[in-house]
């Protein structure tokens, strides 16, 4: 019995589903600067720094922290980006810009609601990808880890929670659009956390474990 009942035990920890994926979807702007030589598409070069951003939330799903909420309230705000890496495109293949600190002059990412500061999380990077060099419609991706609360801790505290206590949030960016040549762009995207997997398990896990304890206790007392 104790046998079979440990296969089950290690079978529910290892196929236990992970929690879904809580996000919100944005609508934004980005500030470009610096010019390049390095080649980008149609004819244009690349950007040296990505100034300053910011996004309007549009919806959301997955977080308890913004239930009841106007998500048109939620914002962030980012800057000071340089370009660490990159690769030009070609005419069949593939390029990005690779955007990091690089110039020592740490911004840190804030959110708010409705004016007030929520959270403030150190970006990581912003990689922005073109499938050729005649690709206007770009896409890109980037990451930002939670550090501190601001004046409510509720959607620090969620994230924290979720991610296992990284605060990582990933960024998938669905397109940039030029609204002048001066390098401002708006953009759309969605935030995502990522559920960890583990706590999960082990919240199955550990109960399964308690009631086969009890079981045993019981057992040697007849």
């Amino acid at each position: 019995m104790k046998k079979y009942l440990s296969v089950l035990l290690i079978n529910i920890a290892l196929f236990a589903p992970a929690a879904q994926a809580a996000y919100i979807d944005y609508n934004g702007n980005v500030n470009a600067d610096t010019n390049t030589s390095y080649s980008w598409v149609l004819g244009s070069t690349m950007w040296g720094a990505v100034e300053s951003g910011d996004g309007t939330g549009t919806a959301s799903s997955g977080f308890t922290s913004l239930n009841g909420l106007d998500i048109s309230l939620f914002s962030f705000t980012f800057g000071d980006l340089e370009l660490t890496d990159y690769l030009s495109p070609t005419a069949t293949e593939a390029g990005f810009e690779y955007y990091s600190e690089g110039d020592g002059s740490i911004e840190q990412m804030q959110f708010f609601y409705d004016g007030g500061l929520w959270a403030s999380a150190t970006l990581n990077f912003l990689q922005v990808d073109v499938d050729n060099s005649s690709d206007a419609s770009a896409t890109g991706f980037g990451s930002a880890n939670l550090t501190s609360y601001g004046l409510n801790d509720a959607f620090f505290n969620e994230v924290m929670l979720l991610t296992g206590g990284t605060g990582l949030l990933t960024f998938d960016i669905s397109g940039f659009t030029p609204i002048n040549s001066t390098g401002d762009f708006t953009s759309t995207g969605r935030i995502s956390v990522s559920a960890v997997p583990l706590p999960a398990a082990l919240w199955l896990f550990g109960p399964a474990l308690l009631g086969f304890m009890g079981f045993r206790r019981k057992k040697s007392c007849i």
